[in-house]
């Protein structure tokens, strides 16, 4: 995403005289503890607040039924022509498992997946009010989805179709709070097992769990907002003079 964002400004980078995106000055980082790579630079912490775009809310979506409650998404912004077909393979690989399930999409996407069984229910989830009653989610490895999942303890299983995600995704599973699947493996038998072997192995909740709980313990965006006037504060501070004129500018 940075080097998009390099190749797109880039005119405007260069009339300002720069040939780089510009580096932070304060790194915020949603990460655990946990998850972080030890080489990982400094960082203020911050807790993920998970948030969706506000819908009508239904009482089934607060309370599972006596099956286990299983997600699957592709993300929130699919279009007929992006990240569509990997949702409808996804349901279609998942659909028969004896699981109440549930389709997080946008509503004309979801429609477009035709008549689906019984059990399962498909269109705009509220990630943050259904995840807490999910027993498993399967997803894409999206941002928002993997940090509203473990904001929430629900172990995941992870198809990290994007190169970028790959990495995130294996650290997630090597802590064992996720199943990570790898693109060319996404077959139906791969996901159903991956998806009972979450199911039926406690330690996935429990590690989910532990990182929910570590989540919490980070500081909030409001606390974070003390360290940024701080970070602005010695922004405005003037230069020192310097000591001589060897190391004068110019």
């Amino acid at each position: 995403m940075d080097l998009a964002a390099a190749a797109e400004l880039g005119f405007s980078l260069k009339r300002l005289g720069l040939y780089d995106m510009p580096r932070f000055d304060l790194f915020v980082d949603t990460c655990p503890p946990s998850l972080r790579v030890w080489d990982a630079p400094a960082a203020q912490p911050m807790r993920y607040v998970p948030c969706t775009t506000p819908k009508k809310l239904a009482p089934w979506m607060y309370t599972k039924g006596s099956r286990p409650r299983v997600m699957v998404t592709a993300g929130s912004r699919i279009t007929p022509d992006y990240y569509y077909d990997v949702l409808a393979a996804l349901v279609e690989k998942v659909q028969h498992l004896d699981v109440e399930l549930l389709v997080g999409a946008p509503d004309d996407m979801a429609a477009k997946l035709g008549p689906l069984p019984d059990n399962v229910r498909a269109g705009w989830l509220p990630l943050d009010v259904v995840a807490p009653t999910c027993d498993v989610v399967v997803n894409h490895a999206g941002g928002n989805t993997v940090l509203g999942s473990m904001a929430h303890g629900v172990p995941q299983v992870l198809i990290p179709y994007l190169p970028y995600v790959v990495d995130y995704s294996t650290r997630l599973t090597e802590y064992g709070a996720s199943k990570m699947i790898r693109p060319g493996d996404d077959t139906a038998e791969n996901i159903t097992a991956a998806v009972r072997e979450v199911l039926d192995t406690p330690s996935y909740r429990e590690q989910a769990g532990n990182l929910r709980d570590e989540m919490a313990l980070m500081p909030t965006p409001a606390a974070v907002v003390a360290a940024l006037e701080k970070q602005a504060e010695q922004g405005r501070a003037e230069p020192a003079a310097p000591k001589s004129r060897e190391l004068a500018p110019g």
